[in-house]
């Protein structure tokens, strides 16, 4: 039989085995043999909730999200620079907008 101790979220933060462990924490609850290869093979990405297994995805810091927006607003310009040229032929309406709005987030700093 396997254990696991969880943290305040759920996450698994140790494993003990009957087999290995002769003494096993009282605060550890049993789990299957399928759960804890689970856990082991998508370590930090799953958590009991309710005595069940299920994904967790962390919760995304103001900073991250700030970061990714700044990102995508980048790779947004660089990937639409072609469609600026004088040679381009195509309708560049839309795409003028949203390369302000992407500049406008950029300077803003989101």
């Amino acid at each position: 039989m396997k254990y696991a101790i969880l943290d305040t979220n759920g996450l698994p933060t140790a494993f003990y085995s009957d087999d290995i462990h002769e003494n096993i924490p009282t605060d550890a609850i049993a789990i299957t043999d399928e759960q804890w290869l689970e856990c082991l093979n998508n370590q930090g990405t799953r958590q009991f909730v309710n005595g069940i297994l299920v994904a967790y995805i962390a919760p995304i810091t103001l900073e991250q999200a700030k970061a990714t927006k700044l990102a995508e607003a980048k790779a947004y310009l660089t990937s639409t620079d072609y469609m600026m040229t004088a040679d381009y032929d195509k309708d560049t309406t839309e795409v003028r907008i949203l390369r302000q709005q992407a500049r406008d987030t950029i300077r803003a700093g989101v």
